[in-house]
Order: C-alpha cells, then sequence, then structure tokens
C-alpha cells in the first residue's frame, strides 16, 4: 500500500520522507508500507544495522524525540515496545478510516494509542501497568508536538491532542539518518524548491552512514556540528548551479530546533529567492566562484555578507584592509550591481582617477595609500576629494550635475553637500586601478527634472545678476565662510519670494543650510573660472519644497509687519511721498552692516510707529509685537532669521517702487 502520494504540509515530515527516499533511492510515490517495514529492518541494505539499533547509537535522537520515549526510557520493555509498535504499524498500514492525519491528509481507523496499548500486550508489559502508561501522541514520538497529560510542551488549555496517522510517526524515526545540527539545534530544510532539499538531505545521509558505520556496531555516534549557513548555502548553490536555467522560484528556511527536555526551542534562517538569485549570478562566474566560496566558508564574516547582499547594503569585507588585499575589481563591481550601486561604479572609478591626477604632498600621499584612509581621518579625505573635484572643474573635467549625482542625498532640499556613502568605492578603485589606467569622465547627467536643479539654477541665476562680483568669494579655499544672504537679499528679492527663498536654504528647523549649496557653486564657478559666468533667465521653482501651514504663518507676521512699516514710512513720516534715495540709505544700507541689531531696531521702531500715532492720530502701531518676529515657530529665539526676513522683504519692496536697481 503505497500512502505517500506528495509530500506534506509538514516541513519536519516531508524531511523524514526525504530522508527515506535517499535510503531507497526511490521517489515517494513509490514507496508501500512494505518497503518502509524493510527499511525499518535494514535501512543500509547491509543487513547489519536496524533503525532501532542505529536510533540508540545516535545523539541526535534524543534532540529530536527526547529520552522520555520508551527505546531509551526503559531498559526492560523499551526495546521490545519500540520494535513491535513500529512493526506493527507498518503492517496494518490504512488509508482509510474515520480519522484524517492534521499533517498528512491520510484517513485511517486505527489510532496510534490503541497500536501502542496492543503492542504492551504483546510484549508481557504488566498489564496491571498498562492503563497508567502515556499512550497518547507527544513530543516522544514526533518532536515539538504539543500533547495531552503529562507533556511539558503542552498548553494548558488544551482540549484535544492533534490527530495524527501512525504512520507519520513511524515514518519520523527515520529522521535521525538525515539529523545534523545547525547553530547548535538539528537542522531542518523547508525549501520551495523540492528537488534542492532531496539533494541537502541526501548529503546528510550519506555524511551519518560514514560516521556510524565507521565504528563499532554499538558506539554512540556524536551529533555531526562542523557546517554553518555558509556551507549549506554553498552545497545549495552548486546544486542548483548544475541546471542552465531554471524557472522555479528557490527561498529556503533553515531551522534549528531541539526537542530535547524543558528547552525544546526552535528559531528560523529564511533565505529568501532575491538572496539565491544574487549569489547564482556570482556563483556561477567560474572567475568569482572561488572568492565567494571563500567568504561563505568564513564564520567570521559569512553572516555579515549574506545580511548585506540581501539587504542591498555595501560590505566592508570587500575592501583591503590590514588583514586582506580584498576582492578583484571583477568581483567587487558585480557586488555593487547586485545591490543597486551599478550607477556609482563609474563615477566612483573616475573620481579615484581625479584623485590621482591631484599633486599631493608627500604627506598627504601617504595618507591615500593607507587602507583605512576613509575612516582614519574622514575631515581630511572628504578634504581632498572636493579639492580634486574642484581641480577637476576648472580644468572641463567635472561638472556640477556631476557633482548632483554622487551626493548622499540629491533630492533633499536644502541641499545635502555630503558625499561620504561614495567614499569606501572611491578608495577602493585609487588602491586597485593601475596608475597608467586611463578612464573617461561619465556623460553629464540630466538633472533638470529634479528639485536639486531648480534650486542651484536659481542660484546660479542670482550669481549672473552680481554687480558686486560676490562670486569672487566662492573661489578660494575659505568659500565655506560665505554668506548667500546678501546675495540673496540684493538680487533674488527683485525677482523670487520670501518663501521660495526660504525653502531654499532654511530646514525644518529654521537653521540656515547653505553648505551643501557652497560646494556646488564652488564647482559651478571654477567650471567658468576662465570664462564669463553664464546670464540665465529667472527659473521655474515649481520642484521646489512648499513651506508648511506652521512656516507661512510664521513668513505672513513678516509680510504683517513690513507692509505696516512701509506704510508708516511712506504714508506717516514722509506724507505720502517716498524718497527712494533716502529709504535705501536711512533704512536699507544700515541693515547691511555688520553690527546693525534688529532686536534694538525693533523696538525702536515700535516706539516711532506708536508715537506718530498719537500724533497724527491714525493707525500705524504694529499689529505683530517684536517677540512674535524674534522668535520662530519653533520657540527658538532667532533674530538672525528675522533680520533676514525684514531685509528681505524691506528691499522686495524698495525694488517694486523703484525704476533703479540697487547697487549697495
Amino acid at each position: 500500500m503505497i500512502l505517500f502520494r506528495n509530500y506534506t504540509g509538514s516541513a519536519m515530515l516531508n524531511n523524514a520522507l526525504q530522508t527515506i527516499e535517499a535510503l531507497t533511492r526511490q521517489n515517494i510515490s513509490t514507496i508501500d508500507a512494505d518497503t518502509l517495514l524493510r527499511l525499518f529492518k535494514n535501512p543500509y541494505s547491509d543487513d547489519l544495522h536496524t533503525l532501532t539499533r542505529l536510533n540508540r547509537r545516535l545523539k541526535s535522537y534524543t534532540m529530536l524525540f527526547s529520552k522520555n520515549g520508551p527505546l531509551l526510557n526503559d531498559k526492560e520493555f523499551g526495546e521490545a515496545i519500540y520494535n513491535q509498535l513500529i512493526t506493527s504499524i507498518l503492517e496494518n498500514a490504512e488509508n482509510e478510516g474515520s480519522y484524517t492525519c492534521e499533517l498528512s491528509g491520510i484517513k485511517f481507523k486505527t489510532t496510534f494509542d490503541a497500536f501502542y496499548e496492543q503492542t504492551l500486550h504483546k510484549v508481557g508489559y504488566p498489564a496491571s501497568k498498562i492503563s497508567g502508561k502515556d499512550k497518547t501522541v507527544n513530543r516522544c514520538w514526533f518532536p515539538l508536538l504539543g500533547g495531552l497529560g503529562s507533556d511539558a510542551q503542552a498548553l494548558p488549555q488544551a482540549k484535544y491532542a492533534l490527530t495524527v496517522h501512525p504512520v507519520c510517526l513511524a515514518v519520523m524515526q527515520f529522521l535521525p539518518l538525515s539529523a545534523v545540527l545547525y547553530k547548535g539545534g538539528i537542522l531542518l530544510i523547508d525549501s520551495s524548491n523540492e528537488e534542492l532539499s532531496k539533494r541537502l538531505i541526501a548529503d546528510h545521509v550519506d555524511i551519518i552512514k560514514s560516521r556510524v558505520t565507521a565504528g563499532s556496531s554499538t558506539s554512540s555516534v556524536d551529533n555531526i556540528k562542523d557546517f554553518n549557513k555558509g556551507h549549506y548555502l554553498s552545497r545549495a548553490l552548486h546544486i542548483l548551479a548544475d541546471k542552465e536555467r531554471s524557472d522555479k522560484i528557490t527561498a529556503f528556511n533553515l531551522w534549528s530546533f531541539t526537542n530535547s527536555g524543558t528547552g525544546a526551542s526552535c528559531e528560523i534562517d529564511r533565505i529568501p529567492n532575491q538572496l539565491i538569485t544574487k549569489l547564482l549570478k556570482l556563483y556561477r562566474s567560474p572567475s568569482l566562484r572561488p572568492t565567494l566560496e571563500g567568504i561563505l566558508k568564513n564564520p567570521k564574516i559569512q553572516s555579515d555578507f549574506l545580511d548585506c547582499l540581501e539587504g542591498n547594503i555595501d560590505f566592508y569585507g570587500l575592501y583591503p584592509n590590514k588583514n586582506s588585499d580584498g576582492v578583484s575589481i571583477r568581483f567587487y563591481e558585480e557586488y555593487q550591481r547586485l545591490i543597486g550601486n551599478e550607477n556609482k561604479l563609474e563615477y566612483a572609478k573616475y573620481i579615484a582617477y581625479l584623485l590621482g591626477k591631484e599633486e599631493w604632498s608627500k604627506a598627504q600621499h601617504k595618507f591615500l595609500e593607507k587602507s583605512d584612509a576613509p575612516t582614519n581621518d574622514y575631515a581630511l579625505y572628504k578634504n581632498m576629494v572636493f579639492e580634486s573635484l574642484v581641480g577637476a572643474a576648472s580644468r572641463k573635467e567635472w561638472h556640477w550635475a556631476h557633482h548632483v549625482s554622487v551626493l548622499n542625498n540629491p533630492e533633499k532640499i536644502p541641499i545635502d553637500s555630503t558625499l561620504s556613502r561614495m567614499y569606501r568605492m572611491i578608495h577602493f578603485y585609487y588602491l586597485t586601478l593601475s596608475a597608467d589606467e586611463d578612464v573617461t569622465m561619465p556623460p553629464i547627467p540630466d538633472i533638470a527634472d529634479l528639485p536639486i536643479s531648480q534650486s542651484i539654477s536659481l542660484f546660479f541665476h542670482l550669481m549672473g545678476e552680481d554687480k558686486r562680483s560676490y562670486s569672487s568669494r566662492w573661489l578660494g579655499t575659505r568659500y565655506q565662510e560665505g554668506n548667500p544672504l546678501p546675495l540673496l537679499i540684493r538680487e533674488g528679492s527683485q525677482f523670487y519670494e520670501l518663501e521660495t527663498i526660504y525653502s531654499l536654504l532654511f530646514d525644518s528647523e529654521n537653521r540656515l543650510n547653505a553648505y551643501g549649496l557652497r560646494d556646488i557653486l564652488r564647482i559651478y564657478l571654477n567650471y567658468y573660472r576662465n570664462e564669463s559666468t553664464p546670464r540665465l533667465d529667472i527659473q521655474p521653482t515649481d520642484l521646489l519644497p512648499k513651506t508648511s501651514v506652521e512656516q507661512n504663518d510664521y513668513l505672513k507676521n513678516f509680510r504683517q509687519f513690513v507692509d505696516e512699516y512701509t506704510h508708516y514710512y511712506c504714508d506717516g513720516r514722509n506724507k505720502g511721498q517716498l524718497d527712494e534715495d533716502k529709504f535705501r540709505q536711512h533704512v536699507l544700507v544700515p541693515m547691511r552692516r555688520e553690527n546693525f541689531q534688529i532686536a534694538q531696531w525693533l523696538d525702536s521702531v515700535s516706539e516711532s510707529m506708536t508715537e506718530l500715532e498719537k500724533e497724527l492720530k491714525q493707525p500705524f502701531v504694529p499689529s505683530i509685537p517684536s517677540e512674535k518676529l524674534l522668535y520662530d515657530y519653533v520657540g527658538k529665539y532667532n533674530p538672525s532669521f528675522a533680520r533676514f526676513a525684514i531685509e528681505y522683504l524691506l528691499n522686495q519692496f524698495y525694488h517694486q517702487v523703484s525704476l533703479s536697481l540697487i547697487t549697495v
């Protein structure tokens, strides 16, 4: 009678079935109950071993079934009970009846406890003790299976034992013949690719057979614990790579479990199809395979390597260090492609090439030869990389669009100037590229559809409008000390709303962040070092981030105050007449000075507006108290922003009413 036409829904039972397949070299759909019985009596087909004796010798048996079953817990009747019980089940196998197995779906009518009670009578077990004997299905017969009675794993509220076909329990007795350790527990292989799990389990059957048959027929056999995750993956890759093409989705889980004592436990390492696919791309290349196998066999790094590859993260073990020369360029580049960094490779190689072209001091050369240079002195490495890019820009070998493409967060506004995620890649190429290798500049990318493009183009436009050659401050090495706000106030107030400039340079906490803009401006200006910078038209701003409700309300306070102040200045102090030159000299010019104090100015202006209201009996008192201007929307005292916003809006007012441009 053939019972199993296919594998079941239980990974543990499937592993036992695949063990039987390996022992018989038959497909499970061709194995009948008689074959199982013969295998029970002679598993290695050598007439020297029985499954009963083998399970008594294998230490893995106790991890699977504990020591509480009859085989190891009853010196007088244990072996006889075990032999007779399994034999009776297999001799009387059923596939019809009122019961349905919850593990296999096979029908049956004779329960396990009925077989057990019959067995006890047959082997002469004391009749007075039979009724008190635990004959239920529990974890002594199926690992981690909760049961009623005294089973320590049974939940307190459990009312019913699982319904399990007795043949399934007999089949499980073959599992020790393929049981090896993984992470201190028994390994269970659960794969969507049945052929893979069959091959892996067949390997384990052969390993255990060689251990069992090598020693005395009565000596115990230690657990096999020689392998880690990398070993199983290497073997899986070898099996999968045999096929030229596989349309199967291959994912598998490596379970580590123990059923022994009160510490029964289980954990799972999941190896998804995406990871297998990536590994196969490396494994199938003859030149890359040795490196991959070396990593998978190294217990110190293989787990981190797999986690990084699966998570699309750069892996530290690829790079040269004090103990390793790192991997080959081919392996490195294939790994980076697999984790989605293909577009960065060309840039990293080119920047390394530019770094090598610069004329550095002896000390700087020595620093660059260090394998850990980017982390040994981050600030120095960052400066050297940037200076090499500035030099390249002056030779038309590096464009600002290139620079945007290598930023850590090119989508971020205000601009984030860092490109630190490229440093390890750059340094890898710096150390591995041959000195005479010529690397071509990557094509200039089109960044027009990025918000950062509008951000920098807006400032490029203002640079072209600059009448005071402010750009000269951005060319030298002290360019980061340059403050962009004066140029924005002087030129930007003619063309753009305050909200636009605000989103360009101020972060969510109302802090000025111009570092990234300064970096790109220095690249831009060096690109045109020997020629005039282009004159651009007013730039679109539709892609720039919009101000929040809180930010809008905050900026409205400044607009309200400036409207009231200009009304006071024009209609109050000057009786409806505006002298543009006096407004510039008395209002705008003082605000340019470094020692200008906005808080004192607000107090003075508020006092003057109040006095004029009393004098003229007209409403000039400001409706916005100075505190709402000096303290920003996050509650921080921020006079520098208040000064910028008021100065910007006053200049915007001046440009709107003036026919001439301000050239202060």
